[in-house]
């Protein structure tokens, strides 16, 4: 079926930067090789399936390759390439200790016994070859190229006010960049390697716009599904630099890395620097993420106004992904993307670096959705926008959506990304209904600390209400009840499709508990 673009909205595409660089995928198991069929539930994969592959980035750059030629064709392209870089010591020293730069160094000279042993060590939480730091060093200093080409001196002092729509020109220098990097890098402390991660690219690109005042204020948004526990080791103490991860989190029922607890909140003058939106169960899918935005990501980044934003552009929330169980669609990666630009402007520069998401067959849709979204694109060009198939996330978007306020100002930043979120979230006390109820507490435990912040005390934040019932008012009495519909309430109206992946099992694990 051949889809028809108006050829001019094409044209109000504005193009970004994308880096890709084959040398990545030399970071590989040592004795890799390309299954026939790559997994796509739990049970398919084999216990040493190493998710964390070479094969992720390259369907994703297949996948945007594609959407390129079906959007344009021959009529020039909607990115403009970037290669990657060698990141240099002193660069990888904004994140790590020397030390650690000096052991991740000699990777290069060990036997492949060797690195065996250590990938046995670390008990299927890394896997090293002698070209990992290789890989990671081209992943960390492509993010610099990337800061580079969208922090352009001549955008620091932008006008304050632009035309929804500029056009689609080849000479006007773009502001955002998507990379799809590997190694991921949210999970590299400064003197541990872990989670798959060598070198905290994020963290390294933060600190590298701060120190060359290619930027004053950074915000790092990551909503991988895992908490990004290096980049909070790095950042909680630095005033210049607001992150907000939104993750899974339950210490009574651990979710890797067992980090990222809503009460970290940042240390010092960096205190309300901090921003944790911390799952309690999985199975969360667009309406919970749209009102943790909604009521508490999008107030906070408007009102911040970042200069510079770094996005850790994990995967893994999207339904069907091998490790998240959670629930996200395509059509939502889109709305998020768009909501972040809609609350900071479209000068402000913007950096979306690929972190986790392992479902081969899931991911270049949800990648190619955010990438619609850098190009200020509706959804309905994907490629898979239909109905049906991912419920909600078509309603309309066949044009971006229309604004009364034809130009973005730091007004109506709020009001207009939070518009962008409409399809999954509004304030109406029967929407909160259908937001499951661990959900619910769990955003609205992250507003409660974040109305006692002073930084934030003028920023207008409201707790979700749901409309009391006797079911639950006694349920709260007697603590949490363990019930199915208490803690994994399936709404009407989400859509059909999803599974849990291991179903029995994750049932019997409730069950027990």
């Amino acid at each position: 079926h051949h889809h028809h673009y108006h050829s001019k909205n094409v044209l109000h595409a504005e193009p970004i930067y994308l880096l890709y660089d084959k040398r990545m995928l030399q970071h590989r198991p040592l004795n890799w090789k390309e299954p026939d069929v790559f997994p796509r539930y739990r049970d398919e994969a084999e216990d040493d399936y190493p998710v964390e592959n070479p094969e992720r980035i390259k369907v994703l750059y297949d996948r945007l390759c594609t959407l390129n030629n079906r959007l344009v064709g021959s009529n020039g392209s909607l990115y403009r390439m970037l290669a990657a870089r060698m990141a240099t010591k002193e660069e990888i020293l904004f994140a790590h200790s020397e030390s650690q730069y000096d052991r991740l160094n000699e990777l290069e000279f060990f036997t492949d016994d060797e690195l065996t042993e250590m990938t046995d060590a670390s008990r299927s939480d890394m896997y090293y070859c002698q070209e990992s730091f290789y890989a990671a060093r081209l992943a960390a200093g492509g993010l610099l190229e990337c800061i580079d080409a969208i922090c352009s001196s001549s955008s620091s002092n932008k006008p304050q006010t632009t035309s929804y729509h500029a056009p689609f020109r080849f000479d006007r220098s773009p502001n955002k960049a998507l990379a799809l990097v590997r190694p991921p890098g949210h999970h590299a402390c400064q003197t541990k390697e872990m989670g798959f991660c060598f070198i905290d690219s994020v963290v390294v690109a933060a600190k590298y716009a701060l120190a060359k005042e290619k930027a004053k204020k950074v915000l790092i948004l990551d909503w991988d599904i895992h908490d990004g526990n290096a980049t909070a080791e790095s950042t909680i103490e630095n005033e210049n630099i607001f992150r907000i991860d939104l993750h899974r989190y339950n210490p009574k029922h651990p979710f890797y890395p067992f980090t990222g607890s809503p009460r970290d909140v940042g240390i010092g003058d960096a205190r309300g620097l901090n921003l944790n939106v911390a799952w309690s169960q999985g199975g969360i899918g667009n309406r919970e993420y749209g009102a943790a935005f909604y009521e508490v990501v999008l107030p906070l980044i408007t009102d911040y106004q970042p200069d510079l934003v770094i996005i850790s552009c994990g995967l893994d929330a999207a339904m069907g992904d091998l490790l998240g169980d959670c629930c996200l669609t395509p059509g939502f990666f889109h709305a998020m993307t768009r909501a972040v630009i809609e609350a900071v402007g479209p000068h402000t520069p913007v950096l979306s670096a690929l972190e986790g998401g392992y479902t081969i067959s899931v991911i270049p849709d949800c990648m190619e959705a955010v990438t619609l979204g850098m190009l200020n694109l509706p959804f309905s060009y994907s490629s898979r926008p239909y109905p049906g198939f991912y419920q909600f996330s078509c309603s309309g978007a066949a044009e971006p959506s229309p604004d009364p306020y034809q130009v973005w100002t730091p007004n109506n930043a709020l009001v207009r990304s939070r518009r962008v979120l409409s399809q999954y979230y509004v304030r109406l006390e029967s929407v909160s209904l259908q937001l499951a109820k661990s959900a619910v507490r769990d955003i609205n435990s992250s507003i409660r600390i974040f109305e006692g912040i002073r930084r934030w005390k003028h920023v207008p934040l409201k707790c979700i209400r749901v409309p009391s019932s006797h079911s639950q008012t006694s349920g709260r009495k007697h603590g949490r009840q363990n019930n199915a519909s208490e803690e994994w309430p399936i709404p009407y109206s989400r859509p059909k499709i999803y599974l849990w992946y291991g179903t029995e099992a994750h049932h019997q694990k409730t069950s027990v508990a």
